[in-house]
């Protein structure tokens, strides 16, 4: 599973972006900290995700992580995602790779990389949604990990970063010009001219 996957993300979606994408605002200009930010961001997110996936679809769910501990060791291992994925089965490992940053090749990214494979309805994606946006905003539980969420099928995928937005990258833009449709009025505004040559009006 985690070879196939790895193959299929770096030949459609190398450094796990596209230049076909869509980015979200869901905080906006609500406040930091607010429970009206944190209920909007929460809704947004979980719209987007309901618009891309459906129950008993298949998805893969790749996540990086900075800290320490072994994912796969529960004594150790303490983040909440883990927990929230307990009862599934996913693979990681430990990857260390140059900085390209950095001038000199002695600079290394080190992080833990795991991977799973589940259906929708197995996936407490609200949960993780709701922690991903938490974690900024300093709230109880938060996600800090980096979670890419993979439709293979469709060659899509998910990526909410913070409370401040989400990017959906698809490897041609007829399979999220529906998206684009919907959420048109919640896409960053310095990024609308790009999205009106990417997904021109029909008529």
């Amino acid at each position: 599973m985690k070879d196939e996957l790895l193959t299929y993300v770096n030949e459609t979606f190398p450094g796990l972006k596209h230049p076909v994408c869509i980015r979200f605002e869901l905080g906006a200009s609500l406040k930091n900290g607010s429970d009206e930010r944190l209920k909007q961001v929460y809704d947004r997110a979980a719209r987007i995700f309901e618009s891309l996936f459906e129950q008993g679809q298949r998805i893969f769910l790749l996540i990086k992580d900075w800290e320490t501990a072994d994912p796969l060791d529960e004594e150790e291992s303490t983040g909440y995602i883990y927990r929230l994925l307990r009862n599934q089965p996913f693979e990681s490992e430990r990857i260390e790779e140059e900085d390209p940053g950095k001038n000199t090749g002695l600079a290394k990214n080190t992080y833990w990389q795991s991977i799973l494979a589940t259906r929708v309805e197995r996936l407490a994606w609200k949960k993780m949604l709701e922690g991903i946006a938490n974690f900024e905003q300093g709230r109880e539980p938060g996600i800090g990990q980096n979670v890419y969420m993979i439709d293979k099928e469709r060659d899509i995928i998910f990526y909410m970063f913070d409370d401040r937005g989400c990017v959906v990258y698809a490897n041609h833009a007829d399979k999220i010009r529906y998206l684009y449709d919907l959420y048109r009025d919640w896409t960053v505004n310095y990024w609308r001219s790009e999205l009106a040559q990417t997904f021109p009006d029909k008529g």
